[in-house]
Order: C-alpha cells, then sequence, then structure tokens
C-alpha cells in the first residue's frame, strides 16, 4: 500500500500549500491547504455567503465557488475550502472551491476531489450515510462495503467468461492503463456501495465510490496482485462509450 505524504510550503501571501502524493495517479502535486469552517449565512440575493473558521475568522465567498452541482449548503454546516488574498482588504482573505464534507463515525472529516472525482454517478446521495458506518482509526487508507437492504442501484462491474465480447481500452481522465470492457452485457442491479478513502494531512479523501462489491485493481495499477488479474480475468466494465478514448480501443489484452 503506497502511503500519502503530505508537507507544508509556503507561497508569497502566507498561504501553505500541501504536496500530495496522489496514490491513484502516482503523481505528486501541490494544492493549496484545506480549511475547515461552519457556515454562518448566506445572502443569496448578493450570491455570497460567510464561513466562520478558526484559522482565517470569518471569511466570505461567492456562491459561484460551490465545487458540487446542486450542493445548497445550510446554516452551521462544516465546508471544505481554500483562501485567497482579498482584492478588496488589505490583509484579508476570500473562501474558495467551497465543498461539501462528510463525517465518519469515529468524527473524521471526509472530502471528494476537486478533480478527477471519482465518485460514480448516482452514489453521492448515499455517502453521508455510508460513511456515518465507518470507523478510520487514522489508518492511511479505508475500504468499505456498505450493504443495504434493498437494491439501490446497478454495478458495472460484472462476470465474462470466452463467449463474451470483450475489448480494452482508456478511460476518459487521470488513468495510466487500459481496461476491460464487455459490450454484450448490461449492469447488474446492487444492494452495495463500495468506498475507499485516503488520509491527508488532516482529513480523509474519496479515493472512489461506486455501485456493488469491492473490484480488485485494475492490472495496469502498479499496486496490483495475483489476484487482481485473476479477477479480471473473469470479471470486466460494461462497456461505455461516454468514458473511454475510443481513439485507443483494442481487442488485444494489454496486460
Amino acid at each position: 500500500m503506497k502511503e500519502n505524504h503530505s508537507e507544508p510550503i509556503k507561497t508569497d501571501f502566507n498561504e501553505e500549500l500541501e504536496i500530495i502524493h496522489d496514490s491513484d495517479s502516482g503523481c505528486q502535486t501541490k494544492t493549496p491547504n484545506i480549511y475547515f469552517g461552519r457556515l454562518k449565512s448566506i445572502l443569496s440575493i448578493q450570491g455570497r455567503g460567510y464561513i466562520s473558521s478558526e484559522e482565517y475568522g470569518e471569511v466570505h465567498f461567492f456562491l459561484s465557488d460551490l465545487v458540487q452541482k446542486g450542493f445548497e449548503p445550510q446554516v452551521n454546516d462544516l465546508l471544505a475550502f481554500q483562501v485567497k488574498p482579498s482584492t478588496k482588504k488589505i490583509g484579508g482573505y476570500v473562501a474558495k472551491k467551497i465543498q461539501k464534507t462528510y463525517i465518519t463515525k469515529d468524527e473524521k472529516i471526509v472530502i471528494d476531489k476537486l478533480r478527477n472525482s471519482h465518485i460514480h454517478n448516482g452514489v453521492e446521495p448515499y455517502l453521508s450515510d455510508v460513511l456515518k458506518n465507518i470507523i478510520c482509526s487514522d489508518n492511511e487508507e479505508v475500504i468499505y462495503s456498505n450493504f443495504f437492504d434493498d437494491y439501490i442501484g446497478f454495478s458495472d462491474c460484472v462476470p465474462v467468461n470466452d463467449t463474451d465480447e470483450i475489448i480494452y481500452a482508456m478511460r476518459k481522465g487521470n488513468r495510466k492503463g487500459y481496461t476491460k470492457f464487455v459490450k454484450n452485457k448490461e449492469p447488474l442491479r446492487t444492494n452495495c456501495i463500495f468506498i475507499a478513502i485516503n488520509l491527508r494531512s488532516n482529513y480523509y479523501q474519496i479515493s472512489t465510490a461506486y455501485f456493488g462489491e469491492m473490484a480488485e485493481r485494475e492490472p495496469f495499477d502498479e499496486r496490483a496482485t495475483p489476484i487482481s488479474l485473476q479477477f479480471w480475468q473473469n470479471h470486466a466494465l460494461v462497456f461505455d462509450s461516454e468514458i473511454i478514448d475510443e481513439r485507443t480501443i483494442t481487442e488485444i489484452c494489454p496486460w
């Protein structure tokens, strides 16, 4: 398991950056520190709101800086945010990239990635309930399967055999290798959501969340094991032209 290390560095305007080693992409990136505060008020007509935080006191933000589409925060909600210098007040700051937060059973804060989110379609409305069941215990990575009483969605990862129509292609986004797809099968109904979260400096970040039970790491992943390869020899994702780079399609197994 690759650990996520972070360390702060200073910028010209005294904002901290966090160096993150992304376990999904294998890349090292520098991103502004994430802060947390309670929503104090929203002035809808003016298109702005105010957050109260320990580090910056009361800072305002523009509603256009809410990251998640359709997210309508309520007063006293805990929000994640970054900061930038105010252009109107010397020495002041403005909150930006406002994110929804989730809380685990042991009261750890969880947020999504700002870019290349791997929360699959339809899963987000269930995340608050799922994460309330998780105990992190400060582990670097936490994986969890939450089973519901009824079907809640469809899993795109399905069993396959030699009679199925199989192709391989690279998915759009920050992917490093080829994924196996099946063209003659449909998603399967499921009562499960699988989620993986990774520890950052003072919060957890969602690595992936999808309908269905846990799928092994894809064979191109440097953390893949022989069990991973065996799993993908007998499983594939249901083909979806919207999520792949069609120029990469091949019928030859690349791994």
